[in-house]
C-alpha cells in the first residue's frame, strides 16, 4: 500500500515539474477564474495546452480548452491559445489549429460562456514568381 502511494505521489511530482501556468485571468466581477496551463508532451512534439474555468473560490475547474499550444512569455498575450475575458461572463479563447493534434473547446462552464476562435495562419506561403 505504501509502494503504491509513494508510486502515484512520485508521478504527480514529476507530472507537475513538466507543467507550466500562466498567471491566473479572473474575470472583471472576480467571481470567476481562468486558468491556462501547459504540459510537454515531449522532446519533439509541441506543448499541450489546457484552459480550466471555475469560481474563485472554488478547487473544482472545467476544462474548456484542451489542445496543441506553446508559450514564449508569461504574458497572457504572447501564448497559443490565448485568454481574455470580455466581461464577467464571456470569455474568449484564440487559438490555432494545428493538423494532427485533437482541439476541443467547449461553449459553456459554471454560467461563462466560452467563445472560441481561431488564430490566423502563422505560415505565409510564398509567393511563386
Amino acid at each position: 500500500m505504501a509502494l503504491t502511494v509513494l508510486s502515484l505521489a512520485l508521478f504527480e511530482v514529476g507530472d507537475y515539474s513538466c507543467t507550466a501556468r500562466a498567471p491566473l485571468a479572473y474575470s472583471a466581477d472576480c467571481k470567476h477564474v481562468a486558468v491556462l496551463t501547459w504540459g510537454l508532451q515531449g522532446a519533439l512534439g509541441s506543448d499541450i495546452a489546457t484552459v480550466k474555468v471555475r469560481h474563485r473560490y472554488s478547487p473544482f475547474a472545467k476544462t474548456v480548452y484542451s489542445g496543441s499550444g506553446w508559450s514564449d512569455s508569461p504574458d497572457l498575450h504572447d501564448t497559443n491559445p490565448q485568454v481574455r475575458w470580455i466581461d464577467n461572463k464571456h470569455l474568449l479563447i484564440r487559438y490555432s489549429v494545428w493538423t494532427g493534434y485533437d482541439q476541443r473547446c467547449l461553449p459553456q462552464a459554471f454560467g461563462v460562456e466560452v467563445i472560441c476562435d481561431h488564430l490566423p495562419s502563422q505560415f505565409v506561403p510564398s509567393a511563386q514568381p
